[in-house]
This record gives structure tokens, sequence and C-alpha cells, in this order.
């Protein structure tokens, strides 16, 4: 993976890395699944569940960070796009000659973001935590019904915001922890 130079290609790379991140959670998490289904032993899934958790942290901290560069960078983006004769826009420009371009991710591409924060979710211990984590994302409704769609609730386009965040909550954590339950049963 090359340095990125510009905001475009920051923008892929941290894409690029939350999506192979993504890949090997879900890896991790099947893997753990099956091996726990055929009765291996535990240190052993709870090595692979390790990984799923690390993985985790990675497309958490990849999908804040491409947040964070949005929300500070990209007024000044959309200024030195608009405005000739700007003093060292580079890092700003799309048409960097030097530049593999890459189309910018924003809030209209919400599969890969509703992907992560369900993936997040999905590792969390408790309903709590995870709440606190929503709130922390300030998504709209709009996002919490592509999460829902990630975590394949249906029925859900009539509830309220708050009746549809409880929704994603259960199904994430709550229904996780039930099953993890069960099986030790």
């Amino acid at each position: 993976m090359s340095c990125a130079p510009n905001i475009t290609e920051t923008r892929a790379v941290l894409h690029a890395i939350a999506t192979t991140a993504l890949e090997f959670a879900n890896a991790a998490d099947t893997m753990a699944a099956a091996l726990s289904a055929n009765d291996l032993d535990t240190e052993t899934v709870s090595n692979l569940m390790d990984v799923f958790e690390a993985t985790n942290s990675i497309i958490h901290v990849a999908h804040h960070t491409l947040n964070n560069l949005n929300r500070r960078h990209q007024t000044m983006e959309e200024a030195v796009n608009t405005t000739p004769n700007a003093a060292k826009t580079e890092f700003y420009r799309h048409d960097n000659e030097n530049s593999k371009t890459a189309p910018p991710i924003t809030a209209s591409e919400p599969d890969t973001a509703a992907a992560t924060i369900a993936a997040h979710l999905r590792a969390t211990d408790t309903e709590e935590a995870g709440a606190a984590f929503l709130d922390a994302q300030h998504l709209n409704r709009t996002s919490l019904l592509a999460i829902a769609a990630e975590l394949g609730l249906t029925r859900v386009n009539s509830l309220s915001q708050t009746k549809l965040r409880q929704r994603v909550l259960k199904q994430a954590i709550g229904a996780r922890r039930k099953f993890a339950g069960l099986r030790k049963w």
C-alpha cells in the first residue's frame, strides 16, 4: 500500500483498511463458531475471538479516522477545489497528477460505514456499551436503517428512531449473548 499524499488517497487507504479488517473479522468469527460447534478447546476458540476483537478495533479506528478526516477537512477540500490559484493545495486536490485517484468516501455510501458499525456492535459486550458507541457516532435514521439491514433486521421502516436503535442493539448484542449462553448450556 502506498503513502497517501492527498485527501482522496487517504480516504481510499482508510477504506481499504476497514474493508480488509472486516473480511478478517468475519473469517475469524465464522471460524470460531465452527470450531466451537465442533467442541474444540476453549483456549483456541478464545484466541480466535481475540483476533475477531482486534480486527474489529482496527475497523473502528479506521472508520473513526475517516469520519474525523471528513469532518475536519471536507469544507477546506471543497473550498480548495472551487478556488483557483489557492496556495499549497495538493493535499485537497482531486486532480493531482501524481494521484491514483479514487472516489471520495462520503456519507452517501453507508454500506461500508453500516457494516463497520454493525461489526463493532457484534463485538461489544453489553447493550449499554453499544448504546454509548451508537451515541458517539451521531447517527441519523437513515444510518440506523442501514445498520439494521446489515444485521438482517426486517420490518423496521415504521419504527421510531428510538425503537429502531433498541432493535439494533438487541439484535447485535443481546441475541449474540443469548446464543453464547445457549452454547454453554
